[in-house]
């Protein structure tokens, strides 16, 4: 068997799970589907762990080795990679930390794999029943983030979650601009001392600049509404065009969201 062909495979296992890091600290920062942030953020620890004990060895990521074939059949790195999922078996992810540390030296502290652990029940019982005690799953993946899989890679690897953010072309002018410090922050999670090292002194002026731009934009708010200034434009803009454009009644989006959220109770209750 060419053992040799799997020498690579930590990197694609490293792109894999750092792209499915990306999207879910995304989604949870974002608001989007939270159930889906979870089980994407659990995955991706998983498949970052192996790929930094697969960088060690590839074998060593499988607490079971397959038979050895009779012959040397087997030439395909994607055959050898199919006999090995088809006859081996790879740690569990509650195995994962130990086999880190045996394999790297690396491990993680107490309170990180207390995290870890917690976070895997999480990943199981929305996988098996779709139902959890958790309230806020999205604060959860973003501490889960930030607290334990980010000091993680940055470890592994030198880079942090941020650093993915802010060198994302969709991701990095709301770095710049404090939106991902806000939205951090509007989880309810505060900005520490180590936080603040992982998100920096950049995204801090851009979210003091926010914050002023928001403080500005609420007291000319303020002086409209006291003024009747936006009752005015609204029956201005009625008289022209029939409804004020804030009502949520004609907001195409807002109306989609509605039909979408229908569509799946429909689905879900009949």
């Amino acid at each position: 068997m060419n053992v040799n062909a799997l020498k690579d495979i930590h990197r694609q296992m490293r792109r894999t799970g750092i792209l499915l890091f990306l999207d879910s600290f995304m989604e949870a920062l974002n608001n989007h589907e939270q159930i889906l942030s979870v089980i994407h953020l659990a995955y991706a620890s998983e498949t970052l762990l192996k790929a930094r004990i697969a960088q060690e060895h590839p074998l060593l990521i499988f607490s079971k080795l397959p038979p050895l074939p009779n012959n040397n059949s087997v030439q395909n790195p994607l055959d050898i990679i199919n006999l090995f999922l088809e006859k081996g078996r790879t740690f569990s992810y509650i195995d994962l930390p130990n086999q880190l540390w045996a394999v790297t030296g690396i491990s993680m502290t107490k309170e990180q794999q207390e995290k870890y652990t917690n976070f895997g029940y999480l990943r199981n019982q929305l996988i098996h029943t779709s139902m959890t005690s958790e309230q806020n799953l999205n604060l959860e993946t973003i501490k889960y983030s930030v607290e334990v899989l980010s000091p993680l890679i940055k470890e592994f690897w030198g880079k942090s979650i941020i650093d993915f953010v802010k060198n994302h072309p969709e991701y990095s002018w709301k770095f710049y601009e404090g939106m991902i410090e806000e939205s951090i922050v509007d989880k309810g999670i505060k900005v520490d001392n180590v936080l603040r090292e992982l998100l920096g002194e950049e995204s801090k002026k851009g979210y003091e600049k926010l914050l002023a731009r928001n403080e500005e934009h609420e007291e000319r708010l303020k002086i409209e509404l006291d003024t009747g200034l936006i009752d005015k434009q609204a029956e201005e803009w009625e008289k022209e065009f029939g409804d004020y454009p804030n009502s949520h009644a004609t907001d195409p989006y807002i109306e989609a969201l509605i039909k979408w959220s229908n569509f799946l109770d429909c689905f879900c209750n009949s």
